[in-house]
């Protein structure tokens, strides 16, 4: 009886070892995707009547029904600010700087472009995901664009 059973183990551990099992190797689901946050961002240099361009490029797709202007994009040193147009992952914006001269280029000061990560009112891929805007791999955090001319 020992050596049936010995016998049947060899020729299993045998099989196991021949089988060419490419078929038995484990699925895996994909349970975190990747963060979605910007990528990179530009920013040009007020011209005269102190519009300022801004461009920003976003790992995935963005749900353009989410970009709220003063809600989940806000800004600071701006009179105004636009949504100017969206194509998948990037988004272009332009505003007018607050206190410059409207007919020089020569101006000096800070704006700041806050897309919203956290609260009620968040930036979101065209899959759902939220924003991760302070880039810790996991949904949420503001991103602040600071920009100094």
């Amino acid at each position: 009886m020992k050596r049936s059973i010995f016998l049947s183990l060899t020729v299993a551990i045998c099989f196991l070892w021949s089988c060419e099992c490419e078929d038995l190797t484990p699925t895996v689901i994909d349970e975190f995707p990747d963060p979605f946050f910007v990528v990179e961002y530009g920013v040009g240099p007020p011209s005269i009547g102190n519009q300022i361009f801004i461009g920003a490029d976003f790992s995935a797709p963005v749900d353009t029904s989410t970009v709220r202007i003063g809600e989940s994009v806000l800004f600071e040193g701006l009179d105004e600010l636009r949504l100017d147009f969206s194509f998948g992952s990037s988004l272009s914006f332009s505003g007018i700087v607050s206190g410059c001269n409207q007919n020089s280029t020569d101006c000096e000061g800070t704006i700041r472009i806050i897309f919203k990560g956290n609260g009620d009112v968040v930036i979101r891929s065209e899959d759902g995901q939220i924003l991760d805007g302070d880039k810790d791999g996991s949904d949420g955090g503001d991103f602040v664009l600071p920009y100094t001319f």
